[in-house]
């Protein structure tokens, strides 16, 4: 879950990938990686000015798996 900051310059597809890709070593890594780059979009776009930028990153455990 994300502020509108998050999503100005990011597709959800390549936050969604970004996230994937520390989501399982580390939630707080993944959440910081996917500020940042949010925040390196805006830097790029706008000079100094961003929106708010907030996120959440929560790993679940055997979400998918079959009940047994």
């Amino acid at each position: 879950m994300a502020s509108d900051g998050v999503w100005e310059f990011l597709e959800s597809d390549k936050a969604a990938e970004l996230v994937n890709s520390f989501i399982w070593s580390n939630a707080t890594d993944a959440c910081t990686r996917l500020i940042e780059t949010a925040a390196a979009k805006w830097r790029a776009e706008e000079g100094d000015y961003r929106d708010d930028i907030t996120a959440i990153c929560v790993r679940f455990h055997d979400l998918f798996s079959e009940a047994g």
